[in-house]
């Protein structure tokens, strides 16, 4: 989440350093996904405190984002692209997940970075995919790993996908799905991330996905 300062053509990170505006409620959320919490709060507390005082205030909210990394240990979206790869214990929801490329999300925010009529919320989720049609998509490109099993994928409701149309209005553009999977894939392979260890611990769905 960035701000925007008139007139300066600026972005810089949100600090909380204002208190909470009454008409501000904390969502309900389980008390130990601070996470989440924290995140909403903190972007609804941004626009409201932009709306009071006239800061123009623009979000940018990404969904899962794959791509290649630049730090050498695996974070947690990478983690849930290799636990589909390799299957483990875990089961997971078969929910719509929102996929965007880290690559992708870099060039949205130079987009509204330079764009003079972005304002307010954008969403940065282009694509759009239950977990069985990924493990499938997987299956095809990918037919050597184990892959998570089917079993393991229970059914929930699925609700409407997140738009991006924002965000593309403004002339952004993404890369297809299965172009970032395999730059993601390319990638873990490189780094060993999907290396078996003998005597190793099971890999694991991260539990946080499993949450929201």
């Amino acid at each position: 989440m960035y701000w925007r300062p008139r007139p300066l053509r600026r972005f810089g990170g949100w600090l909380s350093c204002h208190p909470l505006s009454p008409s501000i409620s904390t969502p309900r959320i389980g008390p130990t996904d601070w996470y989440s919490v924290s995140k909403i709060t903190a972007e609804e507390a941004a626009l409201e405190y932009g709306r009071r005082t006239g800061l123009d205030v623009v979000t940018l909210n990404p969904a899962v984002v794959f791509g290649p990394l630049l730090q050498p240990s695996v974070n947690a979206s990478s983690q849930f692209l290799i636990y589909f790869l390799k299957g483990g214990p875990d089961r997971m929801r078969d929910k719509l997940w929102h996929i965007v490329d880290v690559r992708d999300t870099a060039d949205a925010l130079l987009v509204l970075y330079e764009a003079p009529e972005a304002a307010g919320r954008h969403i940065c989720a282009p694509h759009v995919i239950t977990a069985r049609d990924l493990r499938d998509l997987l299956k095809s490109m990918y037919p050597d790993y184990p892959l998570v099993s089917k079993e393991s994928i229970y059914d929930v409701d699925h609700p409407a996908p997140m738009t991006t149309d924002k965000l593309k209005k403004l002339g952004w553009t993404c890369r297809s799905l299965e172009e970032t999977i395999a730059d993601s894939v390319e990638y873990c392979q490189q780094a060993g991330f999907l290396d078996d260890v003998e005597g190793g611990a099971p890999c694991r769905f991260p539990p946080f996905y499993n949450k929201i």
